[in-house]
């Protein structure tokens, strides 16, 4: 089963934690044994698998911010969201995540997080679920 989310960002970077918004889809899926697979269906946004600890974002997008803004051949009209292009391809478009009992087998820490990379917009998030 397939379900799209939509994520409407704020800024420019940005880290926004859905995984409530998933184990709700989880709910409605009801797979007990599994995998769910979290995609980002855009190539200037990133989702993760980490610690939604606020100091931790700001670090996180301390080190996004060292990545040059200029310099690069690509550009098609708005040169300024390369460093979105490369950042997603390296961060990652999709996670596949455990499905243990009808819930995300996460760590303590651990939270789904999509990563606004050239923001603000409006993204859509699919979020697939198979037992």
């Amino acid at each position: 089963m397939t379900y799209n989310l939509e994520i409407k960002t704020k800024k420019q970077v940005e880290f926004i934690d859905i995984t409530n918004k998933v184990n709700e889809v989880m709910e409605k899926s009801e797979v007990k044994e599994g995998l769910c697979t979290v995609f980002v269906k855009h190539t200037t946004a990133a989702v993760i698998c980490g610690e939604a600890e606020s100091d931790l974002l700001s670090d996180m997008e301390k080190l996004i911010n060292l990545i040059p803004k200029t310099g690069y051949s690509h550009g098609h009209g708005d040169p300024g969201h390369t460093p979105a292009h490369i950042l997603s391809s390296v961060l990652g478009q999709s996670i596949t995540l455990p499905v243990v009992s009808g819930q995300l087998d996460l760590g303590t820490w651990q939270s789904v997080l999509v990563v606004e990379l050239h923001g603000p917009r409006t993204r859509e998030i699919s979020v697939t679920v198979i037992s």
